[in-house]
């Protein structure tokens, strides 16, 4: 799962650098369930990435959120294949508001991971939660906690599953322009900083840029809205492994 090697679900998100803690709507799902506080109407996504174009690197992963009084609930899968190796993904989140400008939410999570027939496959159960708070019109602060018990894959040997804490902060110069930063701590490779821009074009289209380290890599995307869908797409960049394209629906029911 996305979760698990640190990158998003998400178009959107993958073309701001990876940032994920400031999702919201459908996406929050899978990325910050604080985010589905802002849930107005049932929706439903789909997401594809394409891993440095490897036909056995496809992360596909899918969402269904639904409003309820004070926020969104919603049911997150996804799927990372490669060969042998299979990595399943099934949460439940739940996100509500508490006032107008903060919101709170948990996801409780079941992952599956299988090594083929030789080695066997394990489960294991863990949870995320995170915070969003926009402090003013200009700016917003977002942390989340995803594996904070270190749960492991129930296999021989057992597989530790990160622990992942990332904190951000957004801030608008002008209206229709977006900048934010995302700083991450993994409990398996250390920290990782995210840089990340979005333009409002206008209201229908968005255009997205972003970096992050540890690896370094660009990601640039843009999205388009249209009566009850909206399509995001993005690619990022590795100077060694080359591209990894990615694209997302979104309809509103």
């Amino acid at each position: 799962s996305s979760e698990l090697e640190g990158d998003p679900a998400g178009a959107n998100q993958a073309g701001i650098g990876g940032i994920s803690v400031f999702a919201s709507g459908i996406w929050a799902a899978h990325n910050s369930p604080a985010g589905l506080a802002k849930i107005v109407q049932p929706m439903a996504g789909l997401f594809v990435e394409n891993r440095f174009l490897l036909k056995e690197l496809c992360f596909n992963a899918a969402a269904f959120a639904i409003p309820v009084s004070n926020g969104g609930m919603a049911i997150a899968i996804s799927q990372l294949g490669i060969n042998q190796y299979n990595n399943l993904f099934a949460g439940f989140a739940y996100g509500r508001s508490f006032g107008e400008n903060f919101s709170a939410g948990i996801r409780f999570d079941y992952y599956q991971v299988s090594y083929g027939s030789e080695y066997g496959k394990g489960s294991a159960v863990s949870f995320e939660a995170g915070l969003q708070w926009q402090i003013n019109e200009k700016t917003g602060l977002a942390l989340s906690v995803f594996n904070p018990i270190k749960a492991k894959y129930q296999c021989t040997p057992p597989q530790e599953i990160p622990s992942l804490w990332r904190t951000g902060v957004s801030f608008k110069p002008i209206s229709d322009l977006q900048l934010l930063f995302q700083t991450e701590r993994s409990s398996c490779d250390g920290y990782t900083f995210r840089y990340g821009v979005e333009y409002t074009m206008t209201e229908q289209i968005y255009l997205r840029a972003g970096y992050s380290t540890n690896p370094s890599g660009i990601s640039f995307g843009c999205g388009y809205s249209f009566s009850a869908f909206t399509i995001d797409i993005a690619t990022k960049w590795h100077q060694t492994l080359g591209f990894s394209p990615q694209g997302s629906l979104i309809y509103k029911l």
